[in-house]
């Protein structure tokens, strides 16, 4: 599991930033509301990830805190799994 990025923002929206790790990866992570407001404006970004893998691909989820990612991983398993718009639809109040 990879449960933490940091690295250089490469290209970031408000669904998604690539982050570049100093080994030269890049990972694309879909960011939650509060993460793309943590990273705006930022050439440096540090994630707490979930990586969530299933039969339709691998994709990483970005949040803010460790406290955000188990507030909504909680709620991922409280109301079952999300497809990654599903995702986006559960956090575009946090985007204010």
């Amino acid at each position: 599991m990879i449960g933490y990025v940091k690295g250089k923002i490469l290209s970031l929206t408000p669904e998604c930033a690539l982050i570049e790790t100093p080994s030269g990866i890049g990972f694309e992570v879909m960011c939650s509301g509060s993460a793309f407001s943590l990273l705006a404006d930022k050439q440096e970004a540090g994630l707490y990830t979930y990586m969530q893998v299933s039969e339709n691909g691998v994709a990483l989820y970005g949040f803010s805190s460790p406290d955000e990612k188990k507030y909504v991983f909680e709620a991922y398993l409280r109301f079952g799994r999300r497809t990654q718009n599903g995702y986006r639809r559960a956090h575009r109040h946090d985007r204010g």
